[in-house]
């Protein structure tokens, strides 16, 4: 119940499934070469992908799709850590008062560049939804079905 901004940390040996997608741009990628392969985040969809860290320590992770001003910008840390030291931080990270809220979220699909890390406390509980169903299709961002009962 945490959200964080160019950073991740994970404890090793525990796999950790990320769901992927993309708003506002037409295609980005997340790949951290040390723990997986590279998988695309596309606008409307959404992808998973599993990763497991074998080491303790900090990794280069990236937006390897070249999409636009900024790309070489695009990177993150993906930390591997203990059990012990990732129950620690996420302790730390409640304590911010910071949460990630719909305003926050409009700010952070601004255009910008090189940005720092951000961490967030908590996080709206629906904005995930919210931002997949913009592209759902459909009146008011509901989907539609042919198929009754699918």
């Amino acid at each position: 119940n945490i959200a964080t901004v160019n950073f991740v940390q994970i404890p090793v040996d525990r796999p950790v499934e990320f769901e992927l997608t993309a708003d506002e741009t037409p295609m980005s990628s997340f790949w951290i070469p040390h723990f997986s392969g590279q998988l695309y985040a596309m606008t409307g969809h959404v992808n998973r992908l599993n990763i497991m860290a074998s080491e303790v320590g900090d990794y280069p992770g990236s937006s390897a799709e070249i999409n636009g001003r900024g790309f070489a910008g695009m990177k993150f840390t993906a930390r591997a850590s203990s059990q012990a030291d990732f129950e620690q931080w996420l302790q730390t990270m409640k304590l911010s008062p910071t949460v990630l809220d719909s305003s926050e979220y409009e700010n952070l699909l601004k255009p910008s560049e090189n940005n720092s890390a951000a961490f967030y406390s908590s996080y709206d509980t629906g904005l995930y939804s919210k931002m997949l169903m913009k592209y759902a299709g459909g009146k008011d961002g509901q989907t539609q079905s042919h198929e009754k009962g699918h």
